[in-house]
């Protein structure tokens, strides 16, 4: 709890001074007055006479030493001039020679500085350019990656469920076999009982719901159920679906036809794919369920791949069966009506017999009144149309629709092994490659069902199942956009079998489309790389397949790009260009040499020997190779001629032994050679000159060692007199303003009575006293100077020292630590009385200027430590625990910048200034008025966080005590 003591104004400050006041005039006798002030007296004038001797001894020990100190000055200036008459003349010797060699040297490192600067420019673009290149290698990688990495994540997380609902969806098959309620309950159990991870593809045969009954040609049959006319297909369709699935097998793509498993015909529809779906969720699955309606049959279809949330349940097909049937008809009877032209009609009743062409005469008829009909606009479901129909048109509808099915069920196969598997089980699409073999697939092994498909219906058909793919691989560009031009080929690899090539054209451009995006380029040309070389294997493999005549050669693209960069001065980017060709064909010599042109025109002369190095190891005799390694050795032998020169020399001459009249190598040959010898004669003569400025460096050293000697004796001698002076220094870290730093301190201890107290040196200055922010009686805020450096108590007065001195301990709160409380002012005084004669010196209370120069330390803030209140810093109301705490308890938070501690809480410290209720230009006097209210500073442990502020004033009557109230002292005269 913090305790809040009355204001001095208040009606509670008033009431404690009256009841003060009537005890001393109960309590204290008159005489007990007079001696006490007779006593007072008595001090007093000992003490002035005191500090009046000690005044006179010291001015008389200043005095010797001012004349002492005008003795030492004297003499030395005048050894001050001799070393300096001397030493100019030296330096007069030395100076002219020392600007010369400076000029020389600073001549040289502005032409090193020019070419590391040049240097440093040109293989600063080169990096760009190879960071450049790698970085966007690096993107591509790393997108690849990353979609990987989800996939992954994807397929974990799709197994973990799957096996999940795998255990679920059995129990509940089990169950359902016992109800007898699931359409597929013989084969479902064992579909999930697969250890396989991928699920392949399961596809299952939903018939129609009504059986057909053969019949040669509509009859009353039709009238009653015009769907006993279609002839039964499930059978059919079970053998042709298998063998097309068979290729699905043999192409790393398990397709699996489970067929007679449906068991209800109840059961059909939306409903009934929902039913399987609850219990094969962790299968892919592909349900094709026919139905008859009269004379429409609808192809509906469900499908869901993996752990799907909801299957995808639409219509594929929906067509008037009868009204295809009579276009079967009618197809045929135009191709028999083309074959009897030129017979006689009884030719033709003999090859068909006369009934028979009665018939097909017949559907001639039939069909010239449809076109009349269709001229008047009359539907022709209104009319009578008895066409004759066989065996074969019917087997032919029935191919067709199994045709369908098949088409039907590769789109959805190939869409289930695009994009819903994970990446490494991904293929490409298979049916394009299928379509010109689905007549033969249909007619294998069943001479019944037969049809053939023109090759316009197969083009039409290929048109319709590339839009699916396209419309898949848009899906599967916004979920994996790094992997897109890897996947348009492939789609391109599998509709380039098609006699249409336009699509798989398409695809191809789409693919290159996608590789140019990816790379943030204009063209292939431009952003082609050496890691490139597989994927354009495969284009150009893709262009031959599809008669296009067009090669991406990326050697030659890399190299042309090389030789254009460098001549429009992009040397770094050649660089790249010419890499990219050696990484693929590391025998290209060119390659080799335009790499060596450029990265000497970058001032990479290490590089360029390599280069035109590698380029003499695969053409012993290539004279320009010679040539262009000795310049480069040439620009080498700037920095290290001794190392270089004599290379460029060999490659120079070798190049004139191969060539004897090569324009430029005889004239760099005598250049470099001139060079060298230059080099030799400064060689000589900076070693004579290394010699010389040695034996000078060694003459100045001794001087210098000389000079430093007698500087460190100086010093040794200054720091003596300062520690005699001030004191021993001792270096802390503590808090000014907010900013953490390193402080130097100077601190004397003094023995008192067996007790130590550690005095803290503060020198003398100036500082803003008060603050605009608190009390009215903190202002005017103003300047002082404080004119003489001071020793303040580095802890306020402890118990043990008040022990000592005094013989008492008046403290509420005993430890010989702990700040001694309960003291009046008039007993403070009397302390430092008491300490002054057995010390020696002269010891008082700070003035109130003084205590608040020692507390700020130099800084303007609230608090020394800044602006606000840190509870480290010092013991108040909030954190004290209602007691004063040992002095050195926090000595390393609670310093402040001048060493002392505890100046913020802890205690209230007396001054030895008069209170005054604004600032009066008196801050600095001493008072020992007892009459006057005595000024209290700092703060103490049961006070808020505004009483421990450095500007912060509170005052009491001398004759106060209390055990909040304490004090530290000053020494004056060390």
């Amino acid at each position: 709890m913090t305790l809040y003591l009355p204001s001095p104004d208040g009606i509670k400050k008033k009431f404690f001074q009256k009841l003060w006041g009537g005890m001393k005039s109960i309590f204290t006798p008159q005489a007990y007055v007079a001696d006490k002030n007779q006593e007072t007296q008595f001090y007093l004038e000992a003490s002035r006479q005191a500090q009046n001797q000690q005044l006179h001894e010291e001015r008389q020990a200043l005095q010797k030493a001012e004349m002492q100190l005008r003795a030492w000055q004297h003499q030395s200036n005048l050894d001050f001039q001799a070393e300096q008459q001397e030493a100019q003349r030296l330096l007069t010797l030395q100076e002219g020679e020392r600007n010369r060699a400076m000029m020389r040297e600073l001549e040289e490192l502005r032409q090193d500085f020019q070419a590391h600067e040049n240097q440093l420019s040109r293989e600063h673009s080169l990096k760009v350019e190879e960071f450049r290149a790698n970085m966007q290698r690096w993107v591509i990688t790393e997108q690849k990656a990353t979609q990987l990495r989800l996939k992954e994540i994807d397929v974990q997380l799709a197994r973990e469920l799957r096996l999940f609902d795998r255990e679920t969806a059995l129990g509940n098959i089990r169950e359902q076999r016992r109800l007898q309620n699931l359409p597929i309950c013989v084969t479902a159990d064992q579909l999930l009982s697969s250890s396989e991870f991928i699920s392949p593809l399961h596809v299952f045969i939903s018939p129609p719901r009504l059986r057909a009954e053969r019949v040669a040609h509509a009859s009353t049959v039709e009238e009653k159920d015009p769907t006993r006319l279609l002839p039964p297909m499930e059978t059919h369709l079970a053998t042709k679906l298998r063998a097309f699935f068979q290729r699905y097998n043999e192409q790393q793509r398990p397709v699996g036809l489970v067929s007679g498993a449906w068991m209800s015909k109840t059961l059909y529809g939306d409903a009934a794919a929902l039913q399987v779906f609850t219990e094969l969720k962790t299968e892919a699955v592909l349900i094709l369920e026919s139905s008859l309606e009269g004379y429409t049959f609808t192809l509906n279809y469900a499908f869901w791949g993996m752990n799907w949330d909801k299957p995808r349940y639409n219509t594929a097909l929906s067509l008037n069966w009868r009204e295809t049937l009579f276009d079967l008809v009618k197809v045929r009877t135009l191709e028999w009506q083309e074959k009897q032209q030129g017979k006689t009609p009884q030719q033709i009743e003999e090859l068909y017999g006369k009934a028979r062409v009665e018939q097909y005469l017949n559907n001639v008829k039939i069909m010239e009144r449809e076109r009349v009909c269709l001229e008047e606009g009359i539907d022709l479901t209104d009319i009578d149309r008895p066409y004759f129909v066989i065996e074969k048109d019917y087997n032919t509808l029935i191919a067709l629709l199994i045709a369908y099915q098949c088409i039907f069920s590769g789109l959805l196969a190939d869409e289930y092994y695009l994009l819903h598997v994970p990446v490494e089980k991904r293929r490409p699409p298979l049916l394009p490659s299928l379509l010109a073999q689905l007549p033969q697939l249909l007619s294998a092994n069943d001479s019944g069902l037969n049809v053939e498909i023109p090759s316009e219906s197969l083009q039409e058909i290929a048109s319709i199942i590339v839009d699916f793919y396209e419309r898949l691989y848009a899906q599967l560009a916004q979920q994996e956009p790094a992997w897109m031009p890897e996947l348009y080929l492939e789609l391109a690899e599998s509709l380039a079998v098609l006699d249409d090539k336009n699509s798989a054209k398409r695809q191809l451009e789409c693919a290159l489309s996608a590789f140019v995006q990816l790379r943030h380029g204009d063209s292939v040309q431009t952003v082609v790389m050496a890691n490139d070389v597989a994927y354009f294997q495969r284009v150009n493999a893709c262009f031959q397949a599809i008669g296009e005549n067009q090669y991406f050669d990326i050697v030659t693209i890399c190299y042309q790009r090389g030789l254009q960069a460098l001549a429009i001065a992009k040397e770094a980017q050649a660089v790249i260009d010419f890499s990219q060709v050696i990484e693929i064909n590391p025998q290209f010599i060119d390659a080799y040499f335009q790499r060596g042109l450029a990265q000497h025109l970058l001032g990479l002369y290490p590089q360029a020997v390599e280069d035109f190095s590698q380029v003499l190891e695969l053409d012993t005799q290539s004279a320009e190779a010679y040539y262009q390694c000795g310049r480069a050795y040439d620009e080498l032998g700037a920095n290290e001629p001794e190392v270089y020169y004599p290379l460029a020399i060999e490659d120079f001459e070798k190049c004139l032994q191969l060539n004897p009249q090569h324009p430029q190598a005889g004239h760099d040959l005598r250049v470099v050679q001139a060079s060298w010898k230059r080099y030799n004669s400064e060689v000589e003569r900076k070693q004579r000159e290394q010699a010389r400025l040695a034996e000078e460096a060694r003459i100045r050293q001794e001087a210098e060692k000389q000079e430093r000697l007698e500087r460190e004796r100086k010093e040794q001698e200054e720091q003596e007199r300062i520690r005699r002076e001030k004191g021993i220094a001792r270096t802390f870290s503590t808090v000014k303003e907010g900013q953490s730093g390193e402080f130097t301190v100077y601190e004397k201890t003094f023995d008192v009575n067996g007790t130590e107290l550690v005095m803290v040196y503060v020198p003398a200055g100036e500082f803003i006293m008060g603050s605009n922010n608190g009390s009215s009686d903190e202002k005017p805020v103003h300047k002082v100077k404080i004119e003489k450096a001071f020793y303040m108590g580095k802890y306020p007065v402890t118990q043990a020292q008040w022990q000592a001195v005094m013989g008492n301990n008046p403290s509420n709160w005993k430890g010989d630590n702990l700040p001694v409380e309960r003291v009046r002012w008039e007993n403070c005084i009397a302390f430092c009385e008491k300490l002054s004669k057995l010390s020696g010196k002269t010891i008082r209370l700070p003035s109130e200027a003084e205590w608040e120069y020692a507390c700020r330390a130099g800084t303007t803030t609230a608090y020394w430590w800044g602006g606000n209140m840190d509870g480290n810093r010092c013991w108040y109301g909030e954190n004290s625990g209602e007691t004063t705490h040992p002095v050195d308890e926090k000595v390393n938070a609670h310093t402040n910048p001048f060493g002392l501690c505890d100046m913020s809480g802890n205690v209230w410290e007396w001054t030895h200034s008069d209170y005054t209720s604004g600032y009066d230009g008196n801050e600095l006097a001493l008072s020992e008025n007892t009459s006057k209210n005595k000024t209290l500073r700092g703060g103490s442990w049961n006070y808020n966080a505004d009483f421990t502020r450095s500007a912060n004033r509170y005052y009491y009557e001398p004759s106060y005590l209390n055990l909040i109230i304490g004090f530290r002292v000053v020494l004056i005269s060390p």
